[in-house]
């Protein structure tokens, strides 16, 4: 039969159109694709170990189907042309720069669902002007990306036209390349809270950029801490006031040395894409500093020219006589500090029975090659 032949090899063009990713299953009609199974989406190492990955530049729809429990890593990496993608109600993950360079795509919502989303997963998506979010674990306020508390502010629609932003008062941390590319945005006020950045947080934005044409050493600092110093050259200098480094702070910069002043600045370690400060460049501080301990660490050229030791904590050692309980008659010894004083709360002249004591000791450094932490 004629008929029956034709119907069989349509049947036959549509099973072959349908292609496998790992557990599930995909199809491409026109410009939009289709994911559908049941279970999580395979994560992949890179974009092109991705099975749809060739097809990215003709898709502009992406509808992933129930059943679909996972978004895995790099899924829509760089699809420059995908303006719209429908989420089942049952996605619990989005994977890493599973939407990183989505260029055209103005707005997402995330399903109630939804508990986990890997870093730089709207990574570049410049058109992006709003984040609804479903979900309990996340929070969407005027369109910008928070964690539930709105401790963490994920990501900010960096396709947004205001010129203006505030910063929640609960916020403590802004997430890696959380502004990334926001072009209109030129002024940010920050609570004094937010004291903890992620790197590439700022990358790109109007803020950024006239935040370095008004500095004179291109070093951008918010509530002590070096957001970006990509564009400093030369030696440079960290003052006291300086107490954290973002990460990826100094990754591009073509520094020649960076000297910490301030002994006890927190330094992220070179892990991940983006080194804190590169092994081309030299750090100097405080033998015993956090610069010194990010130095081996990082396996970073390290120099310190006052050669003086910085003491983090005092190293005492507090002999108690085995026989006797008189206060006065503990002992405190200490390698590096000269002991001049002890007291006990309460001030017994026993010790008594079962009580505590709080133990207070006055020192000094035994001589200049020593430097007292406060």
């Amino acid at each position: 039969d004629p008929v029956n032949v034709m119907e069989d090899a349509l049947l036959d063009t549509e099973q072959n159109m349908k292609e496998t990713y790992g557990s599930l299953s995909y199809s491409i009609s026109g410009t939009t694709l289709t994911i559908s199974g049941t279970g999580p989406m395979q994560d992949a190492a890179s974009p092109s170990q991705v099975a749809w990955y060739s097809s990215r530049e003709e898709i502009t729809k992406v509808v992933v189907s129930a059943g679909v429990t996972t978004i895995g890593d790099y899924a829509f990496y760089n699809f420059e042309n995908l303006e719209s993608i429908t989420l089942p109600a049952n996605i619990t993950k989005i994977g890493k720069k599973s939407f990183d360079d989505c260029s055209k795509l103005t707005s997402i919502t995330l399903p109630a669902s939804v508990t986990e989303i890997g870093e730089d997963a709207f990574y570049g998506c410049t058109s992006m002007k709003q984040y609804i979010s479903n979900s309990s674990e996340f929070k969407a306020v005027n369109g910008v990306l928070f964690n539930k508390d709105q401790t963490k502010l994920i990501a900010y629609p960096a396709g947004s036209a205001e010129s203006s932003y505030t910063i929640p008062n609960s916020v403590e941390e802004i997430g890696n390349s959380a502004f990334y590319k926001a072009q209109a945005l030129s002024s940010i006020t920050f609570p004094d809270s937010c004291t903890t950045f992620g790197y590439n947080a700022f990358k790109q934005t109007a803020w950024l950029t006239l935040a370095k044409n008004n500095s004179t050493d291109k070093i951008i600092v918010v509530n002590d801490c070096v957001v970006d110093g990509n564009d400093a050259t030369g030696n440079i200098v960290l003052g006291e006031n300086i107490k954290k480094i973002a990460k990826g702070a100094f990754f591009f910069s073509s520094a020649s040395k960076i000297t910490f002043l301030n002994p006890e600045c927190e330094i992220p370690g070179n892990t991940g894409d983006y080194d804190t400060i590169p092994n081309t460049i030299t750090v100097e501080g405080l033998k015993n500093s956090t610069a010194e301990d990010f130095a081996t660490e990082n396996d970073v050229p390290f120099s310190s020219d006052e050669q003086k030791t910085y003491i983090k904590s005092a190293d005492f050692i507090v002999t108690v006589p085995t026989t006797g309980n008189k206060t006065n008659d503990v002992t405190v010894t200490s390698d590096t500090l000269d002991v001049t004083s002890i007291s006990f709360t309460p001030n017994d002249t026993y010790f008594g029975a079962e009580k505590e004591y709080t133990v207070t000791i006055t020192a000094q450094p035994k001589d200049e090659n020593y430097i007292l932490g406060s």
